[in-house]
């Protein structure tokens, strides 16, 4: 099963560990195993190898061709 879906926080819900429970929750939950980050988006792609993530390829541009540089990260169990 492929589940793909963007998640963003808003800035104002920053530094209040939102973000890593919904991370938690994806992983526990929700089986998540690979995930794309934005690269200049650092404390995002930190978060991501604080649960295990690790960098697996690189793109200079997202899924719908647009040059946003992309991480693709798949969890360390994998």
């Amino acid at each position: 099963l492929t589940i793909n879906e963007i998640l963003f926080i808003h800035p104002e819900f920053f530094r209040k560990d939102l973000g890593r429970k919904l991370l938690a929750f994806t992983i526990h939950h929700l089986k998540a195993e690979k995930v794309d980050v934005n690269q200049p988006k650092q404390h995002a792609v930190k978060i991501f190898e604080n649960f295990g993530f690790k960098v697996f390829k690189r793109s200079d541009r997202d899924d719908h061709g647009k040059d946003y540089p992309v991480l693709r990260m798949k969890h360390s169990n994998e």
